[in-house]
């Protein structure tokens, strides 16, 4: 029997503003555009709170309106509010290392080195003490033996590699935190040896816990840390072979200082926003069953005067569900999700704040960082794996690989939880660009973004008419 039903689109943003019927198929036009508006840098890198979320959030609403969207009961013109934490990098921005011999040596930010999404403010020209991973615990401390106070501590960004230690989960706030409580002034992020991604990421994702507002908090890459390091009488490499192999901590002073100047604007509480429109399905029988469509719209925002757009991650998933949506034959419901990138925070609060009652959603549709790569992963497959099978018939260009996994991923997570079924379309090796300047519509790949958003239609298409139950999923 034919599933007549509502789409819930989590989206983060959408496509030029249509009007006149529906088209019958996928327009490459309207997905560059919808990429091309979203990720443009004037908007700022899209960090919530700022008016370029408001500008992108805005462009949708107004699509809403054209569609004649309904607002669901109880949220203010689609509005579904969320209080967030906000941390606005406003500048100055500089970062440098004073070589021991050779004196101030200029850095390039976004490419040498950036600040933490969460980093707090100062004006500081400290020595540097390199602390292993930055714990400090009864029975291992990277701390011992070493003075860190008045000083930058530089600490591996990951989780420690001390097999017969248990520590806490690493978050930025965590190590931030230890570093402070031992009298550091400035913490910076390295490495560890042997990861492929040497450029510093632009990142909001801190952890929970306290905000240090006058601890700057600074990742840098390979080049930068081997000046830091130099006359020192050690790499890193051998420090880090140290502690991993003796279990025990190998912290030592480095020969070179840092100069660091950088101002942010710490916010604890703001109103974010999902946006969340619905067209209501015509089947009496059926229109109370819904597919959650998601994808979020906010970023990483900028730093001074290096913006990260984020078509990839994620204007190319907005984008896909917006076009899906637009295609004829089913009913839909839009919306804009928030601070995913800050910790699934937009997608967290929708699964707890359903407009709808969980038993009614048959599935979730997840589209993040699908416009880089060749190839096409489809997530979560081992938690339902009828579903996913749905998606292997639907691929007509074979371009996906056989590779999934189960819990969610990304903003279908949060639903995995609630045991609703769910697939998480993304794009192998998307994450060339990933949360870098160069994450620009110029370096996105129009094909593969083409390819899944064919082939996430085909699979809720199929979905829609009636072609699947909702399964039990597996964990």
């Amino acid at each position: 029997m034919k599933l007549l039903f509502q789409i819930i689109i989590i989206t983060g943003l959408c496509t030029l503003f249509l009007s006149g019927n529906a088209q019958n198929n996928i327009s490459t036009d309207t997905i560059k555009s919808d990429l091309k508006f979203l990720s443009n840098p004037a908007l700022n890198g899209r960090l919530p709170g700022t008016q370029g979320f408001d500008i992108a959030t805005e462009y949708c609403r107004n699509i809403f309106n054209n569609y004649n969207l309904k607002s669901f009961e109880g949220l203010d013109n689609y509005t579904q509010y969320l209080p967030l934490e906000k941390n606005r990098i406003i500048g100055p921005c500089e970062f440098s290392v004073i070589h021991y011999k050779k004196g101030r040596i200029l850095h390039k930010p976004g490419i040498n080195y950036n600040f933490r999404g969460f980093t707090g403010s100062g004006e500081k020209t400290l020595e540097a003490v390199f602390c292993g991973f930055g714990i400090s615990q009864p029975d291992y401390d990277d701390y011992a033996g070493v003075d860190v106070k008045g000083k930058a501590v530089v600490i591996f960004k990951g989780e420690a590699n001390i097999d017969s230690l248990k520590t806490e989960a690493f978050s930025i706030r965590s190590r931030v935190k230890t570093a402070v409580s031992n009298g550091a002034e400035a913490v910076i992020f390295i490495n560890i040896p042997g990861t492929s991604r040497n450029t510093p990421v632009g990142s909001t994702l801190c952890g929970e816990g306290e905000q240090f507002e006058n601890i700057p908090q600074i990742q840098i890459d390979n080049e930068t840390l081997e000046i830091l390091m130099d006359g020192s009488g050690f790499n890193i490499k051998d420090l880090f072979e140290s502690i991993k192999t003796s279990q025990k901590p190998a912290s030592h002073p480095l020969a070179g200082k840092i100069y660091v100047n950088v101002n942010a604007v710490y916010t604890p509480e703001i109103k974010s926003y999902n946006t969340i429109g619905y067209i209501e399905g015509s089947d009496p029988l059926l229109k109370d069953e819904y597919i959650i469509l998601t994808a979020h719209i906010d970023h990483v925002g900028n730093q001074c005067e290096v913006v990260y757009p984020g078509a990839n991650d994620n204007a190319s998933g907005c984008a896909a569900v917006l076009e899906i949506a637009r295609l004829p034959g089913r009913s839909v419901i839009f919306a804009l999700l928030t601070a995913e990138e800050s910790g699934l925070h937009g997608a967290e609060f929708l699964a707890s704040h359903l407009p709808v009652d969980t038993s009614k959603i048959t599935a979730v549709f997840n589209f993040d960082c699908i416009a880089s790569g060749d190839s096409i992963q489809t997530g979560n497959g081992l938690s339902c794996p009828e579903l996913y099978q749905i998606a292997v018939k639907s691929d007509n260009e074979k371009l996906m690989v056989k590779d999934t996994w189960s819990g969610g991923g990304a903003d279908l997570t949060p639903f995995a939880k609630l045991n609703i079924p769910g697939l998480y379309f993304v794009s192998k090796y998307s994450y060339t660009n990933l949360h870098l300047p160069t994450d620009t519509y110029e370096n996105a790949n129009i094909k593969i973004l083409e390819s899944i958003i064919k082939l996430g239609y085909k699979t809720v298409k199929t979905v829609a008419d009636g072609n699947y139950s909702r399964e039990i999923t597996k964990q």
